[in-house]
């Protein structure tokens, strides 16, 4: 989490505000937090290994495998003690409510060792435990996303990471992560952009063999049509782009300069007036078939359609021949119609 708490428009907020409006919510009247270290390690306590769950998840080999592969073995300076709780109507037993791959964990890397650190809370009743694994597992946390795991990753070195930051730099877009010092990855000044449909624009580009600066070339034709009002850290429609990708990269005649690609973005600058990009994208997708997993591609072959019933109207001579290259699906014909 960032070192600030910012609200829905971008804005930090000022910790006294803050608590003053939770506080006439009721939303600070609870159980109380530890204030000291020495509070917090009074519930750190010397628990049976087999301290028993209470309805929790199963837990599987394969997560657990998962684990410690991405730790490359098991990594103590980021394992965590599981939480229990010790439930007063039933005489002081105790029950482990989060944190069963981490007891799992532990138990494999000392096979010999009887007990093991959790942290133990007091509660009433066996239902209190049944509301803290919800709390622990779905409501007290927050998800991350997809471009947070990506500049964190950029950030760490990962190779591959960083080949994909160097890509978002030549071609004018950004991933965003945070509004820390190094919290944006890529082109300071782009556009915003999903992860995913960066990864999915350079799939297409890799498989199909095209120029490696048809990227950019998509995302400055892309841009060029997008209303005055769209910004920056908007991020760029995935399936356009994508979609744009395999129109740049397949037909020359569309290239920048050309007649053509003046009339293309003409036209998209038209549909994208009135229309949401989401809207536009689906419209260009039915066109082109609307193919299961082939969001990009269909949104090109209905660009393309699009084109050829009016052909002459885009400064062209004659309809457009098949070019593109839909991985995964039988050939098409080799001509649009």
């Amino acid at each position: 989490m960032s070192n600030l708490v910012y609200n829905r428009r971008g804005a930090s907020v000022k910790y006294e505000c803050l608590r003053e409006e939770l506080t006439k919510k009721g939303l600070l009247e609870a159980h109380k937090a530890p204030l000291t270290v020495q509070e917090l390690n009074s519930r750190l306590k010397d628990m049976p290994c087999d301290t028993p769950s209470l309805v929790n998840r199963d837990t599987l080999e394969k997560n657990l495998q998962r684990i410690l592969k991405s730790m490359n073995g098991f990594d103590g300076r980021v394992w965590n003690p599981p939480k229990a709780a010790r439930v007063k109507s039933e005489n002081g037993q105790v029950y482990l409510y989060d944190g069963d791959h981490s007891r799992h964990l532990y138990r494999l890397f000392n096979p010999k060792a009887k007990t093991m650190p959790m942290v133990v809370i007091d509660v009433e009743e066996k239902a209190d435990v049944h509301s803290l694994f919800v709390q622990a597992n779905c409501k007290g946390r927050t998800n991350i996303t997809a471009e947070q795991i990506f500049v964190h990753q950029y950030l760490a070195g990962e190779e591959a990471a960083v080949e994909i930051e160097g890509t978002l730099r030549k071609s004018g877009l950004k991933v965003y992560c945070s509004k820390e010092k190094n919290g944006t990855a890529g082109d300071q000044k782009g556009h915003a952009t999903k992860i995913g449909g960066v990864r999915r624009a350079m799939k297409i580009i890799e498989k199909s063999q095209y120029d490696v600066d048809v990227l950019r070339d998509a995302v400055e034709m892309l841009v060029a049509c997008l209303p005055e009002s769209w910004d920056k850290n908007n991020n760029v429609p995935a399936e356009l782009l994508g979609g744009l990708v395999h129109v740049c990269g397949a037909y020359k005649e569309l290239g920048p300069g050309t007649a053509p690609r003046e009339r293309l973005v003409k036209h998209l600058i038209a549909e994208l007036e009135f229309k949401t990009p989401r809207q536009v994208a689906e419209n260009f997708k039915q066109k082109g078939g609307s193919m299961v997993n082939h969001g990009e591609y269909s949104v090109a072959r209905g660009i393309i359609k699009g084109i050829n019933e009016c052909h002459e109207s885009f400064a062209l001579q004659k309809r457009l021949r098949y070019r593109m290259r839909a991985h995964g699906l039988s050939s098409p014909s080799s001509s649009l119609k």
